[in-house]
């Protein structure tokens, strides 16, 4: 006597199964998985920005810095050469009330009053420009304009030096010509 429990077992399977499906089938989320996705999408953008900002602001912040700190030497440069110019000045004024010949040293000495007074010219140009990188649409072109016309700055400024140089050493030679002729004469 063989008794089936097949149709039992089938019945006993599908209430088994059955619950699951069902389950699955109510389980979904109210929310779109899309949306949860774009707000963390729009988060790691808005710190993205924050991120591309802050270092904006260092690079303006070392930009600012590096002009100062470039500003203030070449302006003490510029004072320095201007003030050893009055003190080559007057020591060719001097020689010449002692009649000496300092006509090329006067020349070279004037040399150097104008490359200062341009490289001064072109370092308020310089400043001028900086000040407007940070409010200009195109800072690059700027800041490109702000390095050449400092690098013509620095090459006024070693002009002038070698112009004062120059003048220097012509002083001395006249000097030293003016002081063996005063010395023979006088023997």
């Amino acid at each position: 006597m063989k008794i089936r429990f097949w149709p039992y077992n089938l019945i006993l399977a599908l209430l088994i199964v059955a619950p699951f499906n069902i389950y699955a089938a109510l389980a979904t989320s109210s929310r779109p998985l899309g949306n949860r996705e774009e707000k963390l999408q729009e988060k790691s953008l808005e710190k993205r920005e924050e991120a591309e900002k802050r270092i904006d602001e260092k690079k303006a912040k070392n930009i600012r810095k590096y002009f100062s700190k470039m500003g203030r030497r070449l302006e003490s440069a510029i004072i320095r050469l201007d003030t050893l110019a009055g003190r080559v000045e007057s020591r060719i004024e001097k020689l010449e009330k002692k009649e000496r010949d300092l006509k090329e040293a006067r020349e070279k000495m004037d040399e150097a009053r104008a490359n200062i007074s341009e490289a001064r010219t072109f370092y308020k140009e310089a400043k001028d420009k900086f000040a407007a990188i940070f409010d200009s649409d195109s800072p690059k072109t700027i800041f490109e304009e702000v390095r050449k016309t400092v690098g013509d700055v620095v090459l006024l400024i070693k002009k002038a030096h070698a112009a004062l140089i120059e003048s220097v050493s012509l002083i001395k030679k006249a000097d030293l010509a003016g002081s063996e002729s005063a010395t023979t004469t006088s023997q």
